[in-house]
């Protein structure tokens, strides 16, 4: 029984199933059993080409996907870092001309505190010098005072010996040596 089901199940799919598209496939010249070789065919074609060219393919474009996404996050990367880069270039920059602007500061106040110091130092050595030139000259003239009031002293008594009388005894001759020597340093 189960077999005349199965026979009836066929015969009712190939009749009312089957028929129209067998008779419009007749109408348009189309043999089924060659319509099957041709999808089978299909089938296979497209098994062979997914699995030999588009799979690779798509492997292929996937990875120039990704390398191409890699290449674009790098460069966003490396514009940062760039950016980074000038920004600390630009604070070193800063940092360093304020560095050589307090240099140059500190160079010229050293600059003038030594000639300030030179220009004192020479004052002082100059007024030294003259301090000493000036002492120098005064003892000098002491000196040449003294030479000239005991040459006078002495040629006074030279002059006294000789203008008065030979009676002059030591003792007047020292007391006209000393007046003489009085009246010469008053001068």
């Amino acid at each position: 029984m189960l077999k005349e089901i199965d026979s009836g199940i066929v015969r009712f799919y190939k009749i009312i199933i089957m028929q129209p598209f067998i008779k419009l496939f007749g109408d348009f010249g189309v043999q089924p059993v060659l319509l099957l070789a041709q999808v089978i065919n299909f089938a296979i074609l497209v098994f062979l080409l997914n699995r030999i060219l588009y799979k690779p393919m798509k492997r292929m474009l996937d990875e120039r996907k990704s390398r191409i996404a890699k290449g674009l996050s790098d460069a966003e990367k490396a514009a940062q870092e760039l950016a980074a880069t000038e920004e600390k270039v630009a604070q070193l920059l800063e940092k360093a001309q304020a560095k050589s602007q307090e240099i140059i500061k500190e160079s010229k106040n050293s600059a003038q505190e030594i000639v300030s110091e030179a220009r004192l130092k020479a004052e002082s050595d100059a007024k030294r010098a003259v301090t000493e030139a000036v002492s120098e000259i005064e003892a000098q003239k002491e000196a040449s005072l003294r030479v000239i009031r005991s040459e006078a002293a002495r040629l006074a008594i030279d002059i006294a010996s000789k203008v008065l009388p030979k009676s002059l005894t030591e003792k007047d001759k020292r007391e006209l040596v000393k007046d003489a020597e009085k009246e010469i340093a008053a001068l």
